[in-house]
């Protein structure tokens, strides 16, 4: 292997890893700060609200840059996979609600609401964690 294919397989590497790390640190910040705006205690629906739309967004993020690593075959099959898994996240959205109406006991609208909506996002959360692992993104 010559110096330039080595030097280039090495950024390739580092390049991988720091955005495997990038994205894993992001999720970090977002759970972090969520905590604090929990921890506020004010308008913690909107906390949640907040959360979930960056964690979406983060998925979007996740998923182009996953599609950029790979062939047509294997983006047809991440495809089919992921409208697989949105098919699914809507049950479990129906679902996750309906339990947070059983559990939410003497809980006022608002923060029912808000235990649905935080269910939202850690379901949307395992698949960003599983996109970042599966593809190094």
């Amino acid at each position: 292997m010559n110096i330039n294919k080595f030097l280039m397989f090495l950024f390739f590497v580092g390049f991988y890893s720091c955005c495997n790390s990038q994205s894993l640190k992001k999720i970090k910040s977002m759970e972090t700060n969520y905590q604090n705006c929990l921890d506020n205690g004010l308008n913690m629906k909107k906390c949640a609200e907040n959360y979930y739309l960056q964690i979406d967004l983060l998925l979007n993020e996740v998923y182009k840059e996953a599609r950029l690593k790979i062939n047509q075959k294997e983006k047809d099959r991440l495809k089919s996979e992921q409208l697989k898994w949105i098919k699914n996240r809507d049950l479990y959205f129906k679902k996750a609600y309906a339990e947070a109406k059983d559990e939410a006991g003497d809980l006022s609208k608002e923060d029912l609401e808000m235990v649905f909506i935080d269910k939202k996002a850690e379901y949307v959360k395992e698949r960003v964690h599983y996109l970042i692992k599966k593809f190094k993104v």
